[in-house]
């Protein structure tokens, strides 16, 4: 595993990070909360798949200071998923199916 901290002064770097085909990339501590991090597309030489899980911070969470604005994207996702019990069960197996797809 590869642990980095925040350098004690400001410096202009870019650290190349090579993965593997199926690699998982957990970012967390400084690493997501200070550092800019993305995919260059010069790094990409095949298809790429990217799922990322995003969770609120307290600022947009009920009684912060964006909490309008956090119950606004809530509101907007609810859009793109139906939530129901049986429309869940359909979008996993559709999901597997597709992940079984992208491994073979």
């Amino acid at each position: 595993m590869l642990e980095a901290s925040k350098p004690t002064e400001e410096i202009d770097v870019i650290i190349r990070v090579p993965l593997i085909r199926r690699s998982v990339l957990v970012l967390y501590g400084e690493a997501r909360y200070h550092w800019e991090h993305f995919v260059l597309r010069e790094d990409i030489i095949s298809r790429r798949v990217c799922i990322a899980y995003r969770e609120f911070t307290p600022p947009y969470l009920a009684n912060g200071v964006h909490s309008e604005t956090g119950n606004e994207i809530t509101r907007r996702a609810k859009h793109f998923w139906d939530h129901t019990k049986k429309k869940q069960e359909n979008n996993i197996k559709e999901l597997q199916q597709r992940c079984d797809e992208l491994l073979l």
